[in-house]
C-alpha cells in the first residue's frame, strides 16, 4: 500500500473517531439528587468559594461495562433524605481547587473517599442579591476505586468538567447563599491516540507532497 494510501485511511479513521456521538465518551454525572437546600455560596468580588455542598447522586453515561449503569446514592457528610447522607463538594476560584469527598455504597466505595479533585480553569456567575448562579470549567480527576468499580481504565484518569450551581437567598441579602441545585458534569478526553493518527496522515501527506514538488523542478 502507497504512502498517499495510508494518510488517507489515517485521516478518515481519525474524522471517524471525532464524529463519533458524544455518548460514546464515559460521563460522570454528579449531582444534588434528593439532598435539601444546603451549604453556603461566598461570593467576594470576583470570586466565588462554596463550602458543605451536598452532592446526593452520581449518573454514569457510555459505560457500558459498568456493572449496572445509571444512577447512584451517594454517601457522607452531607445533608441528605436519607440516613447515608451526601458526598460534599467544596470549591474555591481564588485557588482553583474543586473536590467532591463522600462515598458510593452501591460500588464499595466507602465514605470520606475524594471521588473527585480538580482544578478551576474559567468561570462566570451572575448574583442578584436574591439568587445565584455560576459556572465553571476546568480539568479532573476520578479515584482509582471509583473508575475501576465502574469497568473504566484508572490509569487513563483524564476527564474535564462543567459545574453549574444555582442558590438563593430568600431575604435578598446577596452573599453568603444557600446551594439549592448543583450539577458536575465530567466527560473523558479522547485518547491522545486519535490526535496522533490524524497528525500521522496529515505529515504522510505533506512528506508525499513534498517528493513530488522535488521532482517537478
Amino acid at each position: 500500500m502507497n504512502l498517499i494510501k495510508i494518510s488517507f485511511l489515517a485521516i478518515i479513521s481519525s474524522l471517524f473517531l471525532f464524529t463519533l456521538p458524544a455518548q460514546a465518551l464515559p460521563i460522570i454525572d454528579f449531582g444534588t439528587g434528593g439532598a435539601p437546600a444546603a451549604g453556603t455560596i461566598t461570593v467576594t468580588g470576583g470570586n466565588v468559594a462554596g463550602a458543605d455542598i451536598p452532592i446526593d447522586s452520581l449518573n454514569t453515561l457510555g459505560i457500558p461495562t459498568a456493572p449496572a449503569p445509571g444512577v447512584y446514592d451517594l454517601a457522607g457528610a452531607g445533608k441528605a433524605a436519607d440516613a447515608n447522607g451526601a458526598a460534599v463538594l467544596t470549591f474555591n476560584t481564588a485557588t482553583g481547587a474543586i473536590t467532591i469527598v463522600g462515598g458510593v455504597p452501591a460500588l464499595g466505595i466507602a465514605d470520606n473517599t475524594t471521588l473527585l479533585t480538580g482544578t478551576i480553569n474559567t468561570w462566570s456567575f451572575t448574583d442578584d442579591a436574591y439568587s445565584f448562579s455560576l459556572t465553571a470549567y476546568g480539568n479532573d480527576i476520578k479515584d482509582a476505586g471509583l473508575l475501576a468499580a465502574l469497568g473504566l481504565d484508572p490509569d487513563f484518569n483524564k476527564y474535564t468538567f462543567v459545574t453549574f450551581d444555582l442558590a438563593g437567598n430568600a431575604e435578598g441579602g446577596g452573599s453568603p447563599y444557600t446551594a439549592t441545585s448543583v450539577d458536575v458534569k465530567n466527560t473523558a478526553v479522547p485518547e491522545p491516540a486519535t490526535m496522533l493518527l490524524l497528525g500521522s496522515g496529515l505529515i504522510g501527506l505533506a512528506s508525499l507532497g513534498r517528493k513530488k514538488f522535488f521532482k517537478k523542478s
